[in-house]
């Protein structure tokens, strides 16, 4: 852009001295036309300093897979850039160093990566344009575990015999067989709620988790009908010396509940719960890989609970999405697709990455809808 503004400059000049040389008198035209062309040099020199005031860097996100390294093979980069004005360098950073571009047009690079890449590293790009504005992405974090299995000292002690009450307003938990005191105990409670929203009440001592409860059908545009919309209740306490058992759970009007308490060992008592997410979802989606997230803890335990909703037939399965996955409890699908699953894996080099859902209808996407909640906690241990 200044180039062009600078011949422009010069053409106007050159026109004016020509001008100037076939009519060593002059004249109003020629002045006119010389006044013309220095409003016109003006305008392109004005036009130049507007350009150079525009300071908007450019707007630059970074894409990484795998954010999870298990097995050597490549890492993927992918940068997506907007800007108002051409972009003159895509630069990658790792850790903070630069490691090389990222091509037009695509902004895209592979790297191998191998096990003696053990670790963290924090990855973010940085794109400049033809006017010396320099935008940023945000840092990606990607953990790399090749031949090495995460450890926690927070263990698992015994889940409970799930409960189905089809009708009726109390649920009645029976504590895990085996629990000491600070025993870390979860309480989870699916309310299949027909006509309007119902409330859990929660015997004393138990905390809801912050954010609950959960209702799928969070996605719009689908529309949830009453006979499928569901709720989800976690809550947590520690084990006293003598714990109560059956631990009851209220509603608030009767309804198809399914529950279930189970326990862990060696969790931190003061904030146990580290982390956490929460999904709702109601489509007709094939799979959906549900939730990936980085925490500051450098170990500790993922438990992941899902919650298959109502529908016309058993459509859901559960997968371990890595190979360390155990697998707690599974009430198995019923008939009409309600199912609860808790599944716990140990974490480490910050990472945790949720359960991994398919939708197994035949064929896929049929009008049946593919329906379920889930949670995942990660467990800070002692």
């Amino acid at each position: 852009m200044y180039l062009k503004s600078l011949v422009l400059v010069a053409f106007l000049s050159g026109c004016s001295a020509w001008y100037g040389d076939r009519n060593p008198q002059g004249n109003s035209d020629m002045s006119q036309v010389a006044e013309g062309g220095q409003d016109l040099a003006q305008a392109a020199v004005d036009g130049g300093a507007d350009l150079a005031l525009d300071n908007t860097p450019p707007t630059v996100s970074l894409a990484v897979t795998p954010m999870h390294v298990t097995a050597a093979g490549n890492l993927s980069f992918v940068a997506t850039v907007s800007s108002a004005h051409a972009i003159t360098e895509v630069k990658l950073f790792g850790s903070g160093v630069a490691i090389g571009t990222l091509d037009a047009p695509a902004y895209s690079a592979t790297s191998p990566i191998t096990a003696a890449d053990n670790g963290v590293a924090h990855f973010m790009v940085t794109a400049t344009d033809e006017l010396g504005n320099v935008g940023s992405s945000a840092s990606v974090t990607v953990t790399v575990e090749i031949g090495t299995t995460p450890t926690s000292s927070v263990s698992f002690v015994a889940a409970d015999s799930p409960v189905r009450v089809n009708t009726g307003t109390a649920v009645a938990l029976a504590t895990p067989a085996g629990i000491q005191a600070n025993d870390f105990l979860i309480a989870f409670v699916d309310v299949q709620e027909t006509s309007a929203n119902n409330s859990v009440t929660a015997p004393n001592g138990w905390t809801l988790l912050g954010g609950y409860p959960i209702h799928n059908g969070a996605h719009s545009p689908y529309i949830i009908p009453a006979t499928e919309n569901q709720g989800t209740w976690v809550y947590y306490k520690f084990a006293g010396a003598s714990e109560p058992s059956p631990a009851t759970f209220m509603l608030g009007t009767t309804g198809e509940t399914r529950a279930a308490m189970i326990a862990y060992r060696g969790v931190k008592l003061a904030a146990p719960i580290h982390d956490k997410a929460g999904f709702g979802y109601y489509g007709e989606d094939a799979s959906q890989n549900f939730t990936a997230g980085n925490t500051t803890l450098a170990t500790g335990l993922e438990v992941d609970i899902v919650d298959t909703a109502q529908t016309d037939r058993a459509t859901f399965t559960v997968t371990p999405n890595e190979p360390w996955l155990s697998e707690r409890l599974n009430t198995g699908e019923s008939a009409d697709g309600l199912n609860l699953i808790v599944q716990d894996q140990p974490i480490s080099f910050n990472v945790y990455l949720g359960p991994s859902i398919q939708n197994m209808q035949s064929p896929a996407n049929i009008t049946d809808e593919f329906d379920f909640t889930a949670t995942t906690l990660v467990l800070a241990e002692q």
